[in-house]
């Protein structure tokens, strides 16, 4: 076992690489990711802003199949 941000995850588990810091759990054989987290980070690693960070999460992160263990991404409803 591996501890990243808290969270005790298996050592075969898949990670995506420089979002450590949005790991959020482990369910269902799955890394669980905080998706807004994993927007921050990419921000703020490459000076980017909202729209080109989304852009990128979208089409590289979220749309990316990687087989059975692929992440899984979570948003956290905004209430209104």
């Amino acid at each position: 076992m591996i501890k990243i941000n808290g969270v005790e995850l298996p050592d075969d588990a898949l990670i995506a690489d420089g979002l450590d810091k949005a790991i959020i759990g482990y369910k269902e054989g799955k890394v669980v990711y905080d998706y807004d987290a994993c927007v921050q980070v990419f921000m703020a690693d490459n000076d980017w802003n909202f729209e080109d960070a989304i852009e990128w999460m979208e089409f590289n992160v979220v749309g990316a199949y990687v087989g059975p263990r692929t992440p899984l991404f979570e948003q956290k409803a905004n209430p209104v």
